[in-house]
């Protein structure tokens, strides 16, 4: 005889009067879903541990209040959402995710690919605005509908698909940065001001690269240096530079900074 698996609708009305074991069987089918979830969102293994278990603590405690069993995912994922929002919002700092993943073991080749990706993309997502990365997760990690996302967090289908794009876009712009040459990133550093650092691609490469980030923090350093040196005239700016070259002048190098000193 084959007998058909039983619906979550099932299990959660069974649920909801009382029977322990059917709840638990819906915890098994979710758990794992809801883990991934709560893992990229906080890049931390123990924290995700955590708040899975306290996502379905909440879900029993409260699991009358939920009309509509065939909205329990949307629903399930606004609970997941609000108690990562709790966490960041009392957060300490973040941990480097140690490369944990849940599915089956592949092969230590494969692992250290998947390692390297993972500590990748974790950084990328927690560059994204919160929306960004949430809608995300829940729609190429979880496999919710727009309808369904809007629903877990009380928006619309447009704001999602708008959301769901701007994230995609950004994070095509962070691993294109990984990928610029360091000529480029130092040619970009040192030609623009410090808005650049604004830029995904830009960031996504220092983030990965200590040569790029080196030749940015000389520039800081030299900046911090000159900004000690009050403003004196080109043509007094001139002469210190022809004295420190070894050329004539030095009285008059010391009479434009102290001139400059006293303006």
């Amino acid at each position: 005889m084959i007998f058909r698996a039983v619906e979550d609708t099932d299990l959660i009305r069974q649920a909801t009067r009382g029977n322990v074991e059917s709840f638990n069987l819906l915890v098994s089918r979710w758990e794992k879903r809801v883990y991934n979830y709560l893992l990229r969102i906080t890049a931390n293994r123990e924290d995700a541990l955590d708040l899975t278990q306290d996502v379905f603590l909440k879900a029993y405690q409260n699991l009358r209040k939920l009309d509509d069993a065939g909205r329990f995912a949307p629903w399930l994922y606004r609970i997941a959402h609000n108690e990562a929002i709790e966490l960041r919002r009392s957060s300490h700092p973040t941990q480097v995710l140690d490369g944990y993943l849940v599915d089956e073991q592949p092969s230590i080749t494969e692992q250290a690919e998947q390692r390297e990706q993972l500590e990748w993309l974790l950084k990328d997502l927690a560059d994204l605005p919160e929306r960004q990365r949430t809608v995300l997760v829940m729609r190429e990690l979880s496999g919710l509908d727009l309808a369904e996302i809007g629903a877990a967090l009380d928006t619309s289908g447009a704001v999602v698909r708008q959301s769901l794009y701007e994230a995609r876009r950004n994070l095509e712009q962070m691993d294109y940065g990984r990928g610029m040459k360091c000529e480029a990133v130092a040619r970009v550093l040192s030609d623009a001001d410090r808005r650049i650092t604004r830029r995904r691609d830009i960031r996504a490469h220092l983030r990965d690269c200590p040569d790029c980030r080196r030749f940015q923090d000389a520039i800081g350093r030299r900046e911090g240096v000159m900004a000690g040196i009050s403003p004196i005239p080109a043509t007094a700016a001139a002469g210190i530079v022809q004295t420190l070259l070894g050329g004539s002048g030095g009285g008059g190098t010391v009479a434009a900074l102290a001139g400059g000193a006293t303006k």
